[in-house]
């Protein structure tokens, strides 16, 4: 996959990507395979993947969320730093969090961010040890939304979860609905080139 057909994939989705967004994508990619041979990152490797599985997909959640300008984020159990550094590369105006408990994965997030010069503040530790409020919670972690809920609940108004396709996801929210409460609730499908897709679960009141 070249860059051309990396610019025209993202403009399918809306994502207008700039010379520089593309080159911090191309940088952070390099850096990213360079220390899975270090660190146990992520198991996607190939090229094509990653910015279809990793970095298209953090990135849906700005279809379905309006994220207002300046607007503070957290990425609750960030792994390789998913959604938290796309997120700061095609939205440098936000001011993203990426909290992992895992040492490690912290220290990686932290130096990918000043390889790719992008601003991203990263807390190693959990969510309930987190005293900060935010305007968002974001997390793409594979947990239960129940308990993905209860971990962001409290960091943010509003809590946004990427979550399974398909069938999957289905049975899944409907045995999970009633834990929201009166929380307004709502969810997007999107599919993936590929054939792969992700459902964006939106808890609490948002301006879109």
């Amino acid at each position: 996959m070249d860059t051309a057909e990396i610019t025209e994939m993202f403009a399918r989705y809306g994502f207008g990507l700039t010379a520089e967004q593309l080159g911090r994508f191309e940088r952070l990619t390099a850096f990213m395979l360079d220390y899975n041979t270090k660190v146990n990152l992520t198991r996607i490797t190939d090229r094509r993947d990653i910015y279809i599985k990793h970095y298209l997909d953090s990135l849906l959640l700005l279809s379905a969320v309006e994220l207002p300008r300046g607007a503070s984020v957290i990425d609750v159990g960030s792994g390789a730093g998913f959604p938290a550094l796309p997120l700061a590369i095609m939205r440098e105006d936000l001011a993203v969090t990426a909290l992992d408990a895992t040492k490690k994965k912290c220290d990686y997030i932290r130096l990918a961010g000043e390889h790719i010069g992008v601003n991203v503040t990263v807390v190693w530790g959990r969510a309930e040890e987190v005293t900060t409020r935010y305007d968002y919670a974001v997390a793409r972690a594979v947990a239960p939304l129940p308990k993905l809920y209860r971990w962001c609940r409290g960091l943010a108004p509003v809590f946004v979860a990427l979550k399974g396709y398909g069938d999957t996801f289905a049975a899944e929210y409907a045995g999970y609905a009633a834990e929201f409460g009166t929380a307004a609730v709502s969810t997007r499908e999107f599919v993936l080139p590929g054939g792969g897709g992700r459902n964006v679960v939106v808890v609490g009141r948002t301006g879109v």
